[in-house]
Formats: structure tokens, C-alpha cells, sequence
């Protein structure tokens, strides 16, 4: 499972997603500090970042609160976890049991978590020698846009209205134009696979705000990072293909049908995961 670094721009780099529901795991770098953009999903995930790059970093940002983005904060020793205060409240929910593999099943059979996620932590629970996954509750907390300076280099923390579930952030990157937007673009997944759904006015007000943002390069966590006028396709295509099902009475696979070309071909790689959830639509 080797990865290696990708460097976005001057002061941006990421650990790319993996096996396992792993993530993109974010690097921000100023003059005088740096920031960790989510925690990956477990202590070999986290720990595949160079010491030099834990050590020097001050924060370690939450997008939001699911195991895959959190379980490796447990491990960031050198500095102050910071998300949502939703974020916050659910992380401290988890530890409300043992995460090993009995309780990973135990938790998918009351339907704590869905089929997709007890699948991915088992794998990666065997690769981390069976440790049960621990979760480390936020040291600081926010609701609001916060802004924070690396040295010469200023990251916007943002809150972001999003489909998938509350308490989302963003963390902008003014100097180069690069968002990182965690998992926005999903829809609603705490539940089985077959009651995935999207939130088709949630949808609207979350592309328009991302959109609104000035970015040029958007990096979603699963996905490799995605251009600015790449995106807007996408947004427009899944926003239609919703509109369908809703409002015409389509499949989501009959409302892309009738797409053009150039939506039809704006593909982020995991669509057959969200079709499902766009048949859904609310």
C-alpha cells in the first residue's frame, strides 16, 4: 500500500486516498508552521507521514467526523486536533465502546455503521495488528469561519453546508488557491448502502458555496484533486441528473442519459457509488 507525495502548489502537498476508504491526507506549509488537513483512518495510515512533517505542524484540521479521516489524529502527539463542535460531540460518541473486530461487527449489525464502512475498517484493522481504532476528541472547537496564519501564508477554516452530514469543513488556502473540501461531494452514507441519499436543495446551496469560493484546485478526499472547471461540470451534471429523478420522474441512469457530452464525460471515478443515492433524491 505504498503512496507517495503529491505536491499541489508552493505550499500544498497531500498523501493521496488509498485502499480501505483511505483519504487524502493534507500537508499545508507556511514559514513558520504547518498544518495536517484530516487524520487518516488509522495509526499505519497517519504514521506513512515523515516525523519532520508531524512534528512541525501546530494544527491537525478536521473536515468531519468519520472514522476514515479521524482515527489517525489519535497519534498526532506534537500539536491541537481543531474541528467542528459537531464534529467534536460525534467523535466523543465513539468512544463509547471498543472498535475492535467484534465491536466493528457489533456496530454494523444495529446498524451503527453500513456494510461499506465495517468492510474497510476490518481490512484495515488487520493492518495495524488488530489494535482497536481510537478516537481522540477535538482540543479545539469552532462554528464559525476562523483564519489562521502559517507565516506569510493564511488558511481559511471553513464551515461548509453539505449533504453527507453536519458539521463539515473546508480549509482554503488563499496564496494558492487550493481547498480542501473533505467529503462534500458525497451523499448521506450513515445508514445501509441501499438508503444512500442526496439532498437536492442541500446540493444547490453547497456547489454555490464552494464555487463561490476563489480556488482553482479543489481537493476532494477520495478523489485526485480536481480543477476548478472540472468541478463546476460535475456539480452541474449530478445536480441535473437529481433534478430528473426528482422532478421528471427518472432514473438517475435516464437522466444522464439525456445529459450532454461534456457532463456526461466530467467523472470524478467512484459515480456508480452515488447513483444509487441520486435515485434517492430529497
Amino acid at each position: 500500500m505504498k503512496q507517495d507525495f503529491v505536491k499541489l502548489s508552493k505550499h500544498c502537498s497531500i498523501l493521496p486516498y488509498g485502499d480501505n476508504d483511505r483519504p487524502n491526507i493534507g500537508i499545508i506549509s507556511g514559514s513558520e508552521t504547518s498544518i495536517i488537513v484530516d487524520g487518516g483512518n488509522s495509526e499505519s495510515h497517519f504514521g506513512l507521514l515523515p516525523s519532520a512533517v508531524i512534528s512541525n505542524a501546530e494544527y491537525l484540521f478536521l473536515t468531519h467526523n468519520h472514522w476514515d479521516h479521524v482515527c489517525g489524529s489519535s497519534f498526532f502527539y506534537s500539536g491541537k486536533v481543531v474541528s467542528s463542535v459537531v464534529t467534536a460531540e460525534k467523535i466523543g460518541r465513539m468512544n463509547d465502546m471498543v472498535w475492535d473486530a467484534d465491536g466493528i461487527e457489533s456496530a454494523y449489525q444495529v446498524n451503527r455503521i453500513p456494510e461499506f464502512t465495517r468492510n474497510n475498517m476490518l481490512c484495515e484493522l488487520k493492518l495495524n495488528d488488530f489494535r482497536p481504532f481510537e478516537f481522540r476528541v477535538p482540543d479545539i472547537t469552532c462554528d464559525t469561519e476562523a483564519v489562521f496564519d502559517l507565516g506569510n501564508l493564511t488558511c481559511r477554516y471553513i464551515p461548509i453546508m453539505s449533504c453527507h452530514c453536519d458539521g463539515q469543513m473546508g480549509v482554503y488556502v488563499e496564496q494558492d488557491k487550493v481547498f480542501f473540501i473533505g467529503d462534500i461531494l458525497w451523499p448521506d452514507m450513515d445508514r445501509k448502502q441501499d438508503e444512500w441519499f442526496y439532498d437536492l436543495e442541500k446540493f444547490r446551496m453547497m456547489s454555490e458555496q464552494i464555487l463561490s469560493v476563489d480556488a482553482e484546485v479543489y481537493v476532494e478526499s477520495h478523489a485526485d484533486p480536481i480543477p476548478r472547471n472540472m468541478l463546476e461540470l460535475w456539480l452541474r451534471k449530478m445536480q441535473s441528473i437529481m433534478e430528473g429523478v426528482k422532478y421528471a420522474n427518472k432514473s438517475a441512469r435516464e437522466a444522464e442519459s439525456l445529459l450532454p457530452q461534456e457532463l456526461k464525460q466530467s467523472n470524478l471515478g467512484y459515480e456508480e457509488l452515488l447513483y444509487g443515492a441520486c435515485d434517492r433524491v430529497v
